[in-house]
């Protein structure tokens, strides 16, 4: 048995580890193509971006009207005799010219400068610094490029412009790149050369704050010059013919002898060739570390699934016989088990079956307890609703009174009284167990009217209950016995005594709540109080009849049984020292 399990787990510790490795290591490196293939990409769009900006202010220069008509006049100025007329126009001319090439470069300053050159040695510059000099256009670097370009775009190689950086206080070894294109006038006559300069920061920022720690970037231009970084000569670093827009190969660093994965992205637009290198190393590290982690993992999936067909084929006859011996000793006519027996199987699911057992027979012992405890309670509560409720004192003091008053000929009070005791021990004797809320205040207003006759104009009770709550069923004998305790306690104190009932709907739940002006309860007694409520939740039996409060513990208990954890009782004193008591419960109990 130990050898079929071991060579089952096996295989299928294996098959899964080398079909997982497959797949992850074919994942991973092409999720690491793919990274580096879009920082390219992502390099290449945002130089793009940069380089577009500059592109539409040169096309904004090149397609107005307004600069061309006023840099035509600019250069016919220039090119007579000056004088006082001319001078003065020539100024004019210039501040006309300023003022739209502003207009072009709007506040934000998108690009540093623009510069307009005719072909007859006059430049005339707007942006960063103003400036209308002598300059012979022929003798630039690019002039032959963009002339022979016919009007389409050039982009410059990195070059110093000190006057532009002087007035902005950059270094003046700060670098510029320019967009350049031929300049035509209205009749499409070549006039000049528009020339629009950008910071070399600016458009390589990006790429200054990638913070990059393994891939190197590089950007080349058509002609195979090194645009980024600056300061890097074609000897420190090989070029590559590209044969493709974009394309991803490997090739070997002559300096370091160790390949290298190069991304490049070749941009149509601006002609620049943006190039990311990654060693191979750095590239593949994630698959190397991917790598170990399986060897690692097959080899422990290994040794443990060995140990475990090992246990398996130990234990797994032993655990069988005792759970059948467990169940064939079963007894359900005698008292469950009371505690788990452990058979130690190592098997989830003989395991559960025991559990099952053993929860199958606490069930049914539970089952016969809450049946049996369910009826003691229900027996108990109605007895107790019924003594607690018929004080004998207070039958004894209704008499005494009565037989006071027949010798003083008092018949209409008699009768009142006689009649009201009548009715209370009639509502008490009913078999309902639910009873209307506005029965209950008829109750206790006719306890109230016995008991007038015992303190006289002294006692003073409150009902305030929301008449919504009338038609709602609650527990009977709810309210009078809290009535009368707050009486028995509240008149210790000197009178008035005041007895205030309030009753209100909230949170779904009736509320109804019990004041006295009296001295409050004493702090043992609160305790000892919530000492018989922890026993009754623990127990679901009521404590001894003698113990002090069976009234109050009889509403707790009956609150308890009708609206189980809905059940609101709470008892306190209020900041003078009064008693407050707060019943209630849940209003959507079945009736």
């Amino acid at each position: 048995m130990f050898i079929t399990y071991s060579l089952i787990i096996s295989i299928i510790v294996l098959v899964f580890c080398i079909s997982f490795y497959i797949w992850g290591y074919t994942l991973l490196k092409s999720q690491a193509k793919t990274e580096i293939s879009n920082l390219s990409t992502t390099f290449s769009q945002t130089l793009d971006n940069q380089i577009q900006i500059m592109d539409s202010v040169s096309l904004n220069v090149l397609y107005s009207n307004l600069v061309k008509q006023t840099f035509s006049n600019y250069i016919s100025l220039n090119e007579g005799k000056p004088s006082n007329d001319t001078t003065a126009s020539r100024l004019d001319n210039t501040k006309q010219l300023t003022d739209v090439l502003m207009g072009i470069l709007g506040p934000n300053m998108p690009v540093k400068q623009i510069n307009l050159y005719d072909f007859n040695g006059q430049m005339f510059g707007t942006g960063t610094y103003n400036t209308d000099i002598k300059s012979s256009v022929s003798s630039l670097s690019w002039y032959n490029i963009v002339v022979a370009n016919a009007g389409k775009k050039y982009l410059t190689l990195p070059h110093d412009d000190v006057q532009v950086s002087r007035p902005i206080n950059a270094n003046i070894n700060e670098k510029y790149i320019s967009l350049c294109r031929e300049y035509f006038d209205k009749y499409n006559n070549p006039q000049g050369i528009v020339e629009v300069e950008q910071d070399y920061n600016t458009i390589f920022d990006l790429l200054e704050n990638s913070n990059l720690s393994k891939e190197c970037v590089y950007v080349f231009n058509d002609s195979g010059d090194i645009i980024y970084p600056r300061n890097l000569s074609k000897n420190e670093i090989s070029t590559t013919v590209f044969s493709s827009q974009n394309g991803l190969v490997t090739i070997k660093n002559s300096s370091t002898k160790q390949n290298e994965l190069l991304s490049y992205v070749h941009s149509t637009y601006t002609g620049w060739t943006t190039v990311v290198v990654i060693s191979e190393q750095s590239f593949l590290q994630p698959v190397y570390i991917f790598s170990l982690v399986i060897l690692l993992s097959t080899f422990v999936l290994l040794v443990l699934a060995l140990y475990l067909s090992f246990v398996t084929a130990k234990k797994i006859t032993s655990p069988i016989s005792k759970l059948r011996k467990l169940v064939k000793n079963i007894d359900y006519n005698a008292m469950p088990m009371e505690s788990l027996i452990e058979i130690k199987s190592g098997f989830i699911e003989l395991e559960e079956l025991n559990h099952a057992f053993f929860k199958m027979n606490l069930r049914v012992n539970k089952s016969v307890e809450e049946a049996i405890l369910s009826h003691q309670n229900e027996m108990q509560s109605r007895m107790l609703a019924l003594q607690s409720k018929m004080n004998p004192h207070f039958l004894y003091n209704t008499l005494s009174i009565l037989s006071a008053m027949a010798e003083e000929n008092m018949n209409k009070q008699i009768k009142e009284i006689c009649i009201n005791v009548s009715d209370m021990l009639r509502y008490i004797s009913s078999d309902a167990s639910l009873v209307k809320i506005d029965n209950e205040i008829l109750y206790i207003n006719q306890y109230i009217s016995c008991v007038k006759y015992f303190y006289g104009e002294k006692l003073f009770c409150s009902i305030d209950i929301d008449k919504a709550m009338y038609e709602l069923k609650i527990p009977k004998l709810m309210i009078q016995p809290l009535v009368e305790n707050a009486i028995k306690h509240g008149t210790k104190n000197s009178p008035p005594w005041i007895i205030k009932v309030k009753g209100f709907i909230k949170d779904g739940c009736w509320q109804i709540i019990v004041e006295d002006n009296g001295a409050g309860f004493d702090i043992n007694r609160l305790d000892e109080l919530k000492q018989k409520i922890n026993e009754i939740n623990q127990t679901g039996l009521l404590p001894c009849l003698e113990i002090e409060g069976m009234g109050l513990l009889n509403i707790y208990m009956r609150l308890k049984m009708t609206y189980g954890d809905s059940a609101i009782f709470e008892i306190s004193n209020n900041a003078i020292g009064e008693t407050i008591i707060l019943i209630g419960g849940n209003i959507t109990i079945d009736e």
